[in-house]
């Protein structure tokens, strides 16, 4: 039996390979497009990178160019801050600074002391707190630390009256006493310290040598040379005056003790006690330099003794500020003049004809 298969129309067979035909273009279209798309970014992403590369080459070549085209402002703006703090460097008052060197005095140690005492007198000694001789540098120390201490300083300013010195513009010298009634705004010990020791007095000691050297930065020379030499006179009258005080109640205790007991052993010991204080004693009374040896006094400074404002550094630091500035403003008139012609250039652009 024959089979009943239906020919396919040859229109319709024409239809579906075009209709195959159209699509496979299609998506050839789509490929030849995104390929181009990409060509495109890629193409732009070279030149973009070209571009930071040409701009980073460039870039010292026009600050160059820029440098050359106003350095006039650089230059001004240089000189006129280095002018203003010359200025500034010759109006200012002057600070002079006055130093003195001195040296400790080396302390009598045990066995130049004792001379031939045994050991019960030093075991003695130790018991009832007698030092015998000390430690140099332990001794430098302390005599250091009271150099700067709030007690020492607070009778230094009191005593030579330096209050009205150190804070002049308070002080009315007519009525003798501080401008301002209100005790919150007149100065302090406290403040006249922290002042005198920060700002004024400072104490540096060559490790090598052992030499100390005490400055004193004042406004007046003479000033500034007196309160440095007052300093050691001070410093070794209070240092003295503790070491006697020391020897003489040492002393007293010694002589009581003495009356007190019977053993020979004890009183022949005591009595070697009492011999040490005795020359410990004497030779306290007869130096009056006891911590600390002047060896170079301080002298009244001149010209070259002054310490600020300084002129040079002054004037250095300013030019190179005032460089700075006008290096900004240099730039800012700079980006300022580069807006205005773009916006005439575009201006331009706009009324020609051609456009």
């Amino acid at each position: 039996m024959p089979s009943s298969t239906v020919p396919t129309p040859p229109g319709a067979r024409t239809d579906t390979r075009e209709g195959v035909n159209g699509v496979t273009r299609l998506a050839m279209g789509d490929t030849l497009m995104t390929s181009s798309v990409k060509t495109e970014h890629s193409r732009q992403a070279v030149l973009v990178f070209l571009d930071d590369q040409t701009g980073a080459a460039q870039a010292p070549q026009r600050l160059l160019t820029f440098l050359v085209r106003q350095w006039r402002v650089t230059l001004l703006s240089s000189l006129f801050a280095a002018s203003a703090a010359v200025t500034y460097a010759l109006l200012a008052p002057k600070w002079y600074r006055a130093q003195t060197m001195i040296a400790p005095v080396k302390q009598e140690s045990n066995s130049s002391g004792l001379g031939a005492l045994g050991g019960q007198a030093g075991g003695l000694a130790s018991l009832v707190g007698i030092e015998l001789g000390g430690n140099e540098e332990e001794v430098k120390k302390e005599t250091l630390a009271r150099l700067s201490s709030r007690e020492f300083t607070y009778a230094f300013l009191r005593d030579e009256g330096l209050m009205p010195i150190l804070y002049a513009d308070k002080w009315d010298p007519e009525r003798q006493r501080w401008k301002s009634t209100d005790e919150a705004k007149q100065p302090t010990l406290e403040d006249a310290y922290r002042y005198f020791i920060g700002d004024i007095c400072t104490v540096s000691e060559d490790r090598r040598t052992g030499v100390i050297k005490i400055s004193v930065d004042w406004k007046d020379p003479r000033f500034a040379s007196e309160w440095a030499n007052k300093l050691i006179t001070r410093i070794n009258a209070d240092r003295r005056a503790v070491a006697r005080a020391e020897a003489e109640r040492n002393m007293e205790f010694l002589n009581r003790e003495l009356e007190r007991t019977n053993i020979v052993e004890l009183r022949q010991a005591i009595s070697h006690l009492i011999e040490y204080e005795m020359r410990k004693l004497m030779l306290i009374n007869g130096h009056e330099q006891y911590a600390f040896k002047v060896i170079d006094p301080a002298f009244v400074p001149g010209r070259k003794g002054i310490v600020r404002p300084r002129i040079a550094v002054l004037a250095s630091v300013g030019f190179l500020l005032g460089g700075a500035l006008g290096l900004v403003v240099a730039a800012v008139l700079d980006t300022r003049l580069r807006a205005r012609r773009t916006t005439q250039s575009e201006q331009e652009d706009r009324s020609d004809p051609q456009f």
